[in-house]
């Protein structure tokens, strides 16, 4: 585990158009003057936040978003879980060819925890791990797994079926 920490001056909130990163966004709110300390198990590169101005402010409601809060420690600001906000989210899983799914296993980053949730008509709500993923893998019967990272879901995910042997003929000979 990483830790992150700097000490910089006040200066006037950013602009973010189109989003930056959530490291981007700390370190601005390190240029800003704040003593920011953070893990990298939390606080990933793939996480993205978008708001109008980078302040202590609104970083502190994107960081809700993604199930994480400020702590204040004196003058040091830390970045942790938020226990009480854990967010779910709810995907939509299909199979190529057009079935329903009933059950997936949603697998967080590469080797992390995995939930089995029960959805009805492939939708699945998932409740969020308490750590940062970047990746989400979704297993389900008869299908291939499938590892997407969370920021190309943007629609169904769609797994493609196993394909099975239906029918074996075994032949044999004596003159082999």
């Amino acid at each position: 585990m990483f830790v992150h920490t700097a000490v910089v001056t006040w200066s006037v909130g950013t602009r973010a158009d189109d989003g930056v990163s959530l490291i981007e966004a700390l370190a601005t709110l390190r240029n800003q003057g704040y003593q920011i300390v953070y893990s990298n198990d939390l606080v990933t590169t793939s996480q993205r936040v978008k708001v109008d101005v980078i302040n202590l402010r609104t970083v502190q409601a994107a960081l809700g978003s993604m199930g994480l809060r400020l702590s204040r420690s004196g003058d040091i600001w830390l970045v942790v879980s938020d226990q009480e906000m854990q967010p779910s989210l709810t995907f939509h899983v299909v199979s190529m060819t057009g079935e329903t799914i009933a059950a997936a296993e949603f697998q967080f980053g590469r080797a992390g925890e995995r939930t089995l949730v029960r959805g009805t008509d492939g939708l699945f709500v998932v409740k969020w791990p308490a750590y940062s993923v970047d990746v989400v893998t979704v297993h389900a019967r008869d299908h291939y797994p499938r590892t997407l990272p969370l920021s190309q879901i943007d629609g169904p995910i769609v797994l493609q079926p196993i394909d099975r042997v239906e029918n074996v003929i075994v032949t044999g000979s004596r003159n082999v």
